[in-house]
């Protein structure tokens, strides 16, 4: 008898080596959407920064810029796709 043959060294009917879960979470299109959202926030802080001075002289203008909503709405896509 050799060693592969003695009852220590063989694998247990029962015993799982590797799982392979494949779920939604996991899908490259659910991975392409997560990046896109991730790049998009990131955008818009290098924006909002860029802008800055923009911003302020229309605010002394008296003109309101409705940046807020955009950032709003990306913040919020941003939050969906962290906790998927």
């Amino acid at each position: 008898m050799d060693r592969s043959e003695t009852p220590s060294h063989r694998p247990k009917q029962k015993e799982i080596l590797y799982t392979i879960s494949c779920t939604p979470r996991d899908t490259m299109a659910t991975s392409l959407y997560r990046a896109t959202v991730f790049t998009l926030y990131q955008l818009s802080i290098v924006l909002g920064i860029a802008l800055l001075p923009v911003a302020l002289a229309a605010n002394r203008a008296g003109i309101s810029l409705p940046i807020d909503k955009l950032l709003i709405r990306l913040d919020a896509a941003y939050e969906q796709a962290a906790s998927q």
